[in-house]
């Protein structure tokens, strides 16, 4: 490879002063530029649109995005993921549950729930798929969104007591049966469960069944037992049907949110936004062992167990739960005003939950979302992320990071914004449903920078292959490497992607001193499409320099300019960089050197 002159290296011999741009900074208005200097060699800028800061700090012009296909209507529930392998997309739309196809642009009817409006969420836990809906809880058998049975809980274990001993699994939200180990001894003639139940099921003694020698008091509480030869100590078995007065199935299956929190062997759901909105109902992790015992008792049962018990409400009931995010090994619940942790550290038993901020949380809906481990929500007033800092007395857990954009987000932002994760990016993307002005404002969780998008209309984000999808209405759309915006659902076929920087003001450190611009470098990846700077000084002087690729330029070289300015004598100035073509330039360095 031909080695090429670095123009960082030029001689500015006699300049009073310069401005050298490695790494652009983000998004930041206030004060001039001298002041928002975020690090040597990296200044912010005024406004940044349709550019991205790339993590070795250059400018590249965003790709564009297409319409992948139009759905029967507007989903209230939406998914893309892998299972088995395979990239598979759902939607359910009213009441009807699809498979969607975007390679085909086809639809495939699944089936149909009980719910037909109103919000729904589907989520992904232990290899299934699962649908809640408000009016039930799903999951995909592989063709089909089915109702399903859950653990049935080990109520009592090895109890050898005429009385019912320590509960050692709780009632599941999710089943009507429990099972029972007891040890029967010579003189045990009935014992009390400790719970109403409605039938006995199955029963066997060292795997024999034993169902016609115990019968079922009419208090629905007292097992009799005719123990004739039994030998003292023989474990016996059962599996009972709970009384409708022990079952509180309806409480759960209402709620249309959850979130998936753990790893392989401690996971758990957390589902929310029920009848009672200040409510979360947490899941508790089933061991093989455990699930294959289960299935001897009810061979429809799963291994989905949501302990009554296992129940946390905040603020007293007073204000309903906007949104989870997990935070390391702990749960942050929201409000609109205030932040809960609930620590879910232990596989079992109930959560530890304790007030850490009451006067920040997360205002809207969909306004949280977790980048690498920290948590970013939309709150009143402002985007914060989320430290580590859990002192239920300290208040700075919460750190304010769209102070620098604070002025380009209004109330409606605050109240509808949606927010998504891009981790291949290292992105974090808001936008405002609601909002007519189409735009998307992204903050780089390593640079710690600020940029835009526009002309995006978006309801909500999703993952897909690696990239953003959109849904917008009854429409999907998903960025890809190309290099045009394509907005057909709207009436628009194809146009180029017009992108801005537009940087603060430069006194280059002497603002009294009347100066003058002698010389502009640039460092650029161009890829087929000119970028013009243009440069302004605040006594009204302004030139255009356009950078344009070499005929015989190799797209793996970069492209240098060393141009001289002719905007006269100033005391601050700025630039704007534009690239407007259907291309994708990168801007790498970017000097400009000031003389008396």
């Amino acid at each position: 490879m031909t080695k090429v002159k670095n123009m960082a290296k030029a001689n500015l011999k006699g300049a009073l002063a310069r401005d050298r741009v490695v790494k652009f900074g983000g998004i930041c208005h206030g004060g001039s530029k001298n002041s928002a200097r975020k690090e040597k060699g990296s200044f912010n800028a005024f406004d940044i649109c349709n550019f991205r800061i790339l993590p070795d700090g250059s400018l590249e012009k965003r790709q564009g995005f297409s319409l992948l296909m139009e759905l029967p209507g507007e989903p209230r529930a939406f998914w893309s993921g892998y299972l088995d392998g395979d990239e598979i997309t759902f939607a359910l739309i009213g009441s009807a549950v699809y498979s969607v196809d975007t390679e085909s642009k086809r639809v495939t009817l699944l089936g149909t729930v009980d719910s037909s409006e109103g919000r729904a969420e589907f989520f992904f836990y232990r290899g299934f798929l699962y649908l809640a809906d408000g009016a039930g809880l799903y999951r995909y058998d592989g063709e089909d969104f089915e109702d399903f049975s859950g653990y049935v809980p080990l109520y009592g274990k090895d109890w050898s007591d005429r009385f019912a001993g320590e509960v050692y699994e709780p009632v599941n939200f999710l089943s009507d049966k429990i099972r029972i180990t007891y040890a029967i001894r010579e003189d045990t003639a009935a014992f009390n469960l400790g719970i109403k139940c409605s039938e006995i099921l199955s029963i066997s003694v060292n795997g024999n069944d034993f169902m016609n020698k115990v019968s079922l008091g009419e208090d629905g509480k007292t097992i009799r037992v005719n123990t004739g030869s039994i030998s003292d100590g023989a474990l016996i078995k059962m599996c009972l049907r709970l009384d409708e007065s022990e079952c509180s199935k309806e409480e759960l299956i209402g709620v249309t949110r959850a979130t998936v929190y753990g790893g392989a062997d401690d996971g758990r759901i957390l589902l929310y936004g029920g009848s009672d909105a200040s409510k979360v109902f947490a899941s508790r992790y089933v061991s093989r062992s455990s699930y294959i015992e289960s299935l001897e008792a009810d061979n429809t049962s799963n291994d989905v167990y949501f302990p009554v018990t296992d129940t946390v409400s905040v603020t007293d009931g007073r204000y309903p739960i906007t949104a989870l995010c997990r935070h390391y090994d702990r749960l942050l619940i929201f409000t609109a005003k205030e932040t809960w942790m609930a620590d879910f550290t232990k596989t079992s038993g109930s959560p530890y939950i304790v007030p850490i901020n009451s006067s920040v949380g997360c205002l809207s809906e969909n306004g949280a979302a977790l980048g690498g481990n920290s948590p970013y929500t939309v709150s009143e007033g402002g985007i914060y992320r989320w430290t580590s800092d859990s002192d239920e007395r300290n208040e700075c857990n919460a750190v304010l990071i769209s102070g620098e954009i604070g002025d380009m987000l209004d109330s409606s932002f605050f109240d509808h914004a949606v927010a998504f994760y891009l981790r291949e990016r290292g992105e974090i993307w808001f936008a405002d449903p609601d909002s007519d002005e189409q735009q998307v404002f992204i903050y780089s969780v390593s640079g710690q920078r600020w940029y835009r998008f526009d002309g995006i209309a978006v309801d909500r984000f999703f993952s897909y292959k690696g990239e953003v999808g959109m849904l917008y209405g009854k429409y999907i759309f998903a960025f890809s490497d190309v290099n045009l915006f394509d907005s057909s659902a709207n009436g628009v076929v194809k146009s180029n992607i017009e992108a801005y920087y537009e940087s603060n003001l430069t006194d280059f450190g002497y603002p009294e001193r009347v100066k003058h611009l002698k010389r502009v470098l640039v460092t650029a990846y161009l890829e087929g499409e000119d970028i013009s700077i243009t440069l302004k000084g605040d006594t009204g002087g302004e030139q255009t320099i356009t950078i344009r690729e070499k005929e015989d330029a190799d797209g793996i070289y970069p492209t240098y300019l060393d141009a001289h300015s002719g905007i006269g004598r100033f005391r601050e100035m700025n630039y704007v960089i534009r690239a407007e073509g259907d291309g994708r330039p990168r801007l790498r360095a970017l000097t400009l050197s000031a003389h008396k």
